[in-house]
């Protein structure tokens, strides 16, 4: 039996195979090989440059997320996305406003369950199982199911794990009647902490950094935890502030003979919760205790009890149970909000002139508290200061250096870009908070402080001398895209009411209790004077709030 003919015998037959015929093969090659190629890169995006393929870009974003961010920032300058690699896993890093909005918006397309999901495994270091339940439960946050969630083969939807978590963030951290209340606490809390001042009293030496990461740390994890998980664990502080300088490495799960340092933290920090969790016992009717609507000296607020209640109630191991009062509660009601304040506090100490301005506008919201006849704020007054707000406003957009972190689920395009399923998307605040074309004025640069960045002046009548004045609003509309610290979207974080009120409330008490005055700035290592003022500490760019890599000298006195 005859064998096939050859490619090349069926070639010769129908085709004669002359000099031009082959040219002109190989130039129709070459044609449609570069349509192809023009097509594919106009449709993907650029990638970073790797000198070592898979592993340079890799090892570089995991140690030093600045100079990383500084070779990304440059890309973008050419480029409205830019993919890498990070290992197996495609990344996309993107910083317009229609992208960044891209990224916020509810899709079926983008997700950000993945990066919660490596939240729960690596920073809470939840049991595998526990994080499965929060893998299988595509239902959303929500009440209502989402119509694209999964069913189980009875036709049964899933339990479900995120709406009655996040109804637990909503009810307790999104009400202003809880937030107000949390508030009020935090601020009984911190001003014990003033009283150890005398009245009257220089007293020399205090650094900033270090007074406010001991004191607010006291006062704020009081607040919401309550003073059991301190008096349980006397160096959770200390320990708290070492867990912190490592607490981004934890996100990606490296190996523990790359991270024993950082897991070796972890395992410090979450200790501290577990002690407290396998001390603590739930109010109810087995225990005999009284149930509170609010506050309380066991599990301080409602928040970290029904959040702890409902990793109990469902079963979560100990382990799980831990991790999360630990990271959620603790680490997220400090992480961030202390680095900011300290950094409001160096900026407006630093200029003297902003110092008296922020001390008068303080001085018109504090009224006096019938039950006490002491002086008192009155927090919703506060937060409606157009100064204080700005120069809040301006420390998150300068300091706040977060990675806004979704999924591809499936295939989406996004500014002409086609994003790959199953790859990671991330919008740096690094680079779109420091837009010279969205936030320079003249005079002042994108990547400098200025208080009055989101203040304007406005004209006003008194409404008892009809005089006209000139008075100062606070603006911050529609820039979603373009200023995003607590991140955006459904997952945005839940405590940033809270937040808000702890920040601006630390400036307002120093301001306003004690006159302060600028004495040097100093090196953290061994608090020697510095040769120069504190910038961005650059090893935890990346990782959300930035603390500074300096710390303050003042001297103060206690006025009232």
């Amino acid at each position: 039996m005859a064998s096939s003919p050859s490619p090349i015998e069926l070639l010769e037959r129908y085709v004669t195979l002359t000099p031009f015929n082959i040219s002109l093969a190989v130039a129709g090659f070459l044609f449609i090989f570069a349509f192809i190629s023009a097509n594919w890169n106009r449709n993907h995006a650029p990638a970073l440059k790797d000198p070592i393929p898979y592993v340079w870009n890799a090892f570089q974003y995991m140690t030093d997320q600045s100079a990383f961010l500084n070779r990304v920032r440059d890309t973008l300058r050419r480029h409205p996305i830019v993919s890498f690699h990070i290992g197996p896993m495609k990344f996309y890093m993107l910083k317009s406003p229609k992208s960044i909005q891209a990224l916020f918006k509810t899709s079926p397309s983008i997700s950000s369950d993945k990066f919660m999901h490596m939240v729960f495994e690596n920073m809470m270091n939840m049991a595998p199982h526990d994080v499965d339940r929060f893998v299988q439960d595509t239902t959303g946050r929500l009440a209502t199911p989402l119509p694209t969630s999964n069913l189980r083969p009875d036709g049964k939807e899933p339990k479900r794990y995120w709406a009655p978590y996040h109804k637990i963030l909503h009810d307790n951290l999104f009400r202003a009647s809880e937030t107000n209340e949390l508030g009020v606490t935090y601020q009984r809390l911190f001003e014990d902490q003033l009283a150890r001042f005398k009245i009257g009293e220089w007293t020399e030496d205090i650094k900033v950094r270090d007074f406010l990461y001991r004191d607010m740390f006291i006062a704020a994890t009081t607040a919401f935890c309550g003073p059991r998980v301190l008096q349980l664990s006397p160096d959770l502080i200390d320990v708290f502030w070492r867990h912190h300088e490592i607490a981004a490495s934890l996100v990606y799960g490296l190996p523990k003979w790359l991270n024993k340092r950082a897991l070796d933290l972890q395992a410090q920090f979450h200790g501290a919760a577990r002690r407290f969790l396998e001390a603590a016992e739930f109010p109810d009717a087995e225990t005999g205790t009284e149930e509170k609507e609010g506050w309380d000296e066991v599990w301080g607020s409602p928040a970290n009890r029904e959040l702890c209640r409902f990793f109990k109630k469902e079963g979560f191991e100990m382990r799980s149970q831990a991790g999360s009062m630990a990271i959620t509660n603790v680490f997220g009601s400090n992480a961030n909000s202390i680095p900011i304040a300290v950094w409001m506090m160096m900026h407006v100490v630093h200029d003297p002139a902003l110092l008296a301005q922020i001390r008068e506008e303080v001085e018109s919201v504090f009224v006096i508290d019938p039950a006490t006849g002491g002086k008192t704020l009155d927090i919703q007054k506060m937060l409606a200061l157009p100064l204080l707000q700005s120069v809040y406003t301006e420390s998150l957009r300068m300091h706040m250096s977060i990675n806004v972190t979704r999924q591809v689920i499936e295939p989406v395009m996004i500014e002409g870009y086609l994003l790959e399923k199953g790859a990671i998307i991330q919008g740096p605040a690094e680079i779109v908070h420091y837009e010279e074309d969205t936030w320079a004025e003249e005079g002042h640069p994108a990547s400098e402080f200025w208080a009055e960045r989101h203040i304007k002046y406005i004209e006003e009548v008194d409404e008892q001398t009809r005089e006209k004045k000139t008075v100062r609003q606070f603006i911050m509309s529609g820039r979603a895209a373009d200023l995003f610290p607590y991140g955006g979207g459904v997952s945005m974080c839940p405590g940033r009411f809270f937040a808000k009120q702890e920040m601006m409330m630390t400036v307002a008490l120093l301001v306003s209790r004690f006159d302060i005055e600028f004495v040097e700035w100093t090196n953290l290592e061994d608090g020697s004077k510095s040769d120069r003022p504190a910038q961005n500490h650059a090893k935890f760019i990346g990782g959300a709030a930035v603390p500074p890599d300096r710390d303050m000298k003042v001297r103060w006195k206690r006025l009232w």
